[in-house]
C-alpha cells in the first residue's frame, strides 16, 4: 500500500446497528415489495402498482434515553425519496426522517423517553427503490478521523487487528467498544471494535490519540464455547458453536458453507474460547475449512483453498499508512522482583485502614459480596458528576525502580469493574510525598462494561501498568509547579474516578 493512500476512520457509539442487513428483515407486502442484500448494501423496492416499499426488523428494546440519534447511510434511490420510521413499545410509529432526497450519511434526532421495538426502512414512489448501506441507533454523533499513522493486519482463522494514531483533539471522544470502520481509498479495510485507547496531553489539550482494536472476530475470541457435547455435520456444529453470539445479535452465520462430513466434539469439561474451538473444528484433517468474520459481522466458513484468490477480503493483508497533517477495584497489587509482591498478602483492598476519599463526593466501603479474586473488594459509589479521588496511603514508601542489575520494570496490577451513566474515567497518580506525582491516563481503556479486567481469548486478565520511565511516555509528571518526584519514594497512590452520578 503506497503512502499516498488515504485512510478515514469512522467511529460510532452504537446502541444498535445493521451493517449487512442479512437477517431479521421482512417486507410489508411480499407481492409488491422486494427486499434483498448483498451482505453490504440492502435494496428495498416496489412495483408500479403501489406507491411505496417497506421492510421492517425487530429491535431489542432500545431506550431513546440512551440512543439519542438515528444514523443512516444511503447509496442511491429513485422515486420520491426514502425514509426511516421506528415503533415504540406502545405500538405507535414515529416518522424520524420524513421523506429524504439526499444520499450519503445523515443523522436524525430521536424522540426521548421511548423504548423502541421495531424499525422500518421505506422507499417512496411508484416503482421506486432505495439502497441502504448502514443503519444505526447512536449514543452520540459519529466521529470522523484522519489517520496520521495506521496499521491494519487482516487474518484468516484469527482476529484481524488495527492500530491508528490521530492528531485531532476530538479523537479523544472515541471510547472502548465503540464500533469502527477503517476506509482506505474508499474501500472498507476493516470493521470492528476499539479495545484500547491512549491519550497524550500537553496541559489540558489532547495532542495525540492512539486507538487499538480488532475486527468482529473478537466476539469469537472473547467468549467461551458452551460446555457441552456437539455432534453433527461440520456446518451444523459450526453454527451451534456461534449460536449464542447470533442470538445476541453480535454475529450472523449466513455464509457457513455446507459440509456433509460428520464431527463430534466434547467440551463438557473444557474452558476454551469459541475462536479456538472453531480452529480445532475447521483445522481437523478430514475437514480442511478456513473461516473469517467480514465487515458486516457475518461468519464465513469454507473449504480451504476454494476462495483464497476470489476477493481481496479473503487475503491476509497488512496495511501501513502515514499521513502528515462505580468503580469497584479488586486486588490492587504492586509487583517488584520475581516473586516479590506488595503487600505481602497480595491485595491492598483487604486493608481498609489504608484507603480514604480526600476529594469528591462518594462512599467508600469494602464489599464481601461482589469481588473477582478474593473478598472483599473495594466499592466506590459516586454522588454527583465531579471527579472522586480514592487514595491508597502506603504503610511505607515503595521503591518502584527496577531491581539492581535488572531492566525488568515493576508493575501495578488490579482488577476493576464499573457501572455508570457513561464510559469510565480512571486516572492513576503515584505520589512522592509533596514533591509531585507520576500520572497515567485512561487506565480502564481496555475494560468493557461488566468485565473485571481485559478480555483475552476467553479469560480475564488484570489491568497491568508498567512502572518507571526514563523519559515521560505513558506516565506524565505533575503538577507543573512541582516537577521533581522520584520513583524511589512513592508514598501514596490516587485513583481519580468518574463514572457519573450514581455510578460505582
Amino acid at each position: 500500500m503506497s503512502e499516498e493512500a488515504s485512510a478515514v476512520i469512522e467511529v460510532y457509539a452504537c446502541e444498535w446497528q445493521d451493517e449487512s442487513f442479512r437477517s431479521g428483515w421482512s417486507v410489508a407486502d411480499p407481492i409488491y415489495h422486494v427486499f434483498n442484500t448483498d451482505g453490504d448494501v440492502a435494496t428495498i423496492s416496489c412495483s408500479v402498482e403501489v406507491n411505496q416499499a417497506r421492510a421492517e426488523k425487530a429491535l431489542p428494546g432500545i431506550s431513546t434515553s440512551v440512543a439519542v440519534k438515528l444514523g443512516v447511510k444511503i447509496v442511491e434511490f429513485s422515486g420520491d425519496g426514502w425514509g426511516v420510521k421506528v415503533r415504540d413499545s406502545s405500538g405507535a410509529w414515529h416518522d424520524i426522517t420524513g421523506t429524504q432526497t439526499t444520499t450519503g450519511y445523515t443523522e436524525f434526532g430521536l424522540p426521548t423517553g421511548l423504548t423502541l421495538d421495531r424499525i422500518a426502512i421505506i422507499s417512496y414512489g411508484s416503482g421506486s427503490h432505495a439502497k441502504f448501506d448502514w443503519l444505526g441507533l447512536l449514543r452520540k454523533s459519529k466521529l470522523l478521523l484522519k489517520a496520521r499513522a495506521l496499521r491494519v493486519i487482516r487474518r484468516i482463522n484469527a482476529c484481524s487487528e488495527f492500530e491508528v494514531e490521530c492528531l485531532e483533539p476530538w479523537a479523544a471522544e472515541a471510547n472502548v467498544f465503540n464500533d469502527v470502520k477503517i476506509i482506505i481509498d474508499g474501500h472498507k479495510a476493516l470493521c470492528g471494535l476499539i479495545l484500547a485507547r491512549e491519550l497524550q496531553k500537553m496541559g489540558k489539550s489532547v495532542t495525540w490519540v492512539r486507538l487499538r482494536g480488532a475486527d468482529y472476530a473478537w466476539h469469537l475470541a472473547s467468549r467461551e464455547a458452551e460446555k457441552r457435547k456437539y455432534s453433527g455435520q461440520v456446518h451444523e456444529v459450526i453454527k451451534e458453536l456461534v449460536k449464542p453470539l447470533v442470538d445476541e445479535g453480535l454475529l450472523t452465520a449466513e455464509s457457513v458453507e455446507y459440509c456433509s462430513k460428520p464431527i463430534e466434539l466434547d467440551l463438557s469439561d473444557e474452558s476454551i474460547s469459541i475462536l479456538r474451538t472453531l480452529n480445532r473444528v475447521c483445522g481437523a484433517e478430514d475437514v480442511g475449512f478456513d473461516f473469517y468474520v467480514d465487515c458486516g459481522a457475518d461468519l464465513h466458513a469454507f473449504t480451504r483453498g476454494s476462495r483464497e484468490q476470489a476477493s481481496l477480503a479473503l487475503e491476509p493483508l497488512s496495511y501501513r499508512i502515514r499521513q502528515e497533517v462505580s468503580e469497584i477495584i479488586n486486588s490492587a497489587t504492586v509487583l517488584g522482583a520475581t516473586g516479590k509482591v506488595e503487600p505481602p498478602d497480595g491485595d491492598y483492598t483487604h486493608r481498609m485502614e489504608l484507603w480514604s476519599c480526600p476529594s469528591g463526593n462518594a462512599s467508600l466501603a469494602q464489599d464481601d459480596g461482589v469481588f473477582f479474586l478474593t473478598a472483599p473488594s473495594l466499592r466506590v459509589e459516586q454522588i454527583g458528576d465531579e471527579d472522586v479521588i480514592v487514595r491508597l496511603t502506603l504503610s511505607s514508601p515503595l521503591d518502584l525502580m527496577p531491581e539492581p542489575g535488572s531492566s525488568k520494570r515493576k508493575e501495578l496490577r488490579f482488577y476493576a469493574r464499573w457501572e455508570g451513566t457513561y464510559d469510565p474515567g480512571l486516572v492513576i497518580r503515584l505520589h512522592d510525598g509533596d514533591k509531585g506525582y507520576f500520572e497515567h491516563q485512561d487506565c480502564l481503556s481496555g475494560v468493557p462494561f461488566g468485565f473485571w479486567g481485559v478480555p483475552d481469548t476467553g479469560r480475564t486478565r488484570a489491568v497491568r501498568l508498567p512502572l518507571y520511565e526514563k523519559e515521560p511516555r505513558e506516565w506524565s509528571v505533575g503538577p507543573s509547579w512541582l516537577s521533581n518526584p522520584s520513583w524511589f519514594h512513592i508514598t501514596h497512590i490516587d485513583f481519580i474516578i468518574n463514572v457519573g452520578d450514581g455510578g460505582r
